[in-house]
């Protein structure tokens, strides 16, 4: 909560800022990347997670400071858990399995710019949405009684991104942005006998661990 209070007045100070712009015409290429790991101890026994997310982007300026264009983003985690857990804690025996997810995502990108201090520094808000593809999969390895499982999911999502940009020079900027505010609904199946699965799920991310660093070069700007 105090990182996104700190987003919000900043993105407010922003707005007196000095009237830079990214002209109207102009191309945009864009990426970014983000990883987190965490490990949780209990006991003789730990679990462990980690996550990638990737996105690629290109549009166009509208008018000055508003881009649309065209975003693709793929996420691929993984968690070790413990399927078999000993009644005592301190026995070493423990069987784990591997929980993996992947997702593909697509759909236009509505992006405005604010710039603040002269015209190297700018905020930006990022609206996105289209079609989302997951996948779990779940190995339980080789505990007893437990069984693998792959589940399949499609439908759509919609994502508002805060973030910042630096340029050191006109025609390339460095990013840094939060994984925001995203909602998906999406439908699937477990098994060819198993009924229908929806999920769907709001999800904020505005901490360290939701930050993403990227590039973008600007085609034609001045």
């Amino acid at each position: 909560m105090k990182t996104f209070i700190g987003c919000l007045a900043l993105s407010l100070a922003a707005a007196t800022g000095a009237q830079a712009q990214i002209a109207k015409g102009t191309t945009l290429l864009t990426g970014n990347i983000g990883y987190t790991t965490e490990t949780n101890k209990s006991g003789s026994y730990e679990s462990k997670a980690s996550r990638f997310e990737g996105n690629v982007g290109a549009g166009h300026f509208l008018a000055d400071n508003l881009m649309l264009g065209l975003n693709l983003g793929y996420v691929t985690s993984s968690e070790d858990y413990p399927v078999y857990r000993p009644i005592d804690p301190l026995d070493p025996y423990v069987v784990y399995g591997d929980y993996t997810t992947k997702e593909f995502n697509i759909g236009p990108m509505l992006r405005y710019y604010k710039f603040v201090g002269g015209d190297q520094a700018a905020f930006f808000g990022q609206l996105g949405g289209g079609y989302r593809s997951a996948q779990q999969l779940a190995e339980p390895n080789s505990a007893p009684g437990y069984n693998s499982y792959k589940r399949k999911q499609t439908g759509f999502y919609g994502q508002l991104t805060p973030g910042f940009v630096f340029f050191p020079t006109p025609k390339f900027g460095l990013e840094l942005s939060f994984r925001g505010i995203s909602y998906e609904n999406l439908t699937g199946k477990q098994g060819a006998y198993l009924p229908e699965i929806k999920t769907s799920s709001l999800d904020f991310g505005f901490g360290l661990s939701d930050l993403r660093f990227g590039a973008s070069f600007y085609l034609g700007r001045n």
